[in-house]
């Protein structure tokens, strides 16, 4: 899956949050021009079941 162009800004710390299915998951994910700021300080990444993500900024926890 690939996600282009995305620009923005959040209203709290969670930059982004994948929720894949358990039973099947998601894989390679690519995020090209992932512009999403969030200012209030340290940005969140939340990845459940998601694995094998490039362009991310941070972790995925």
């Amino acid at each position: 899956m690939r996600f282009e162009n995305i620009r923005g800004t959040t209203n709290d710390s969670t930059i982004i949050n994948l929720a894949c299915s358990q039973a099947v998951g998601c894989s390679d994910l690519v995020l090209k021009n992932f512009n999403v700021r969030n200012p209030k300080g340290a940005d969140e990444y939340i990845c459940e079941n998601a694995h094998h993500i490039s362009g991310l900024k941070g972790d995925c926890h």
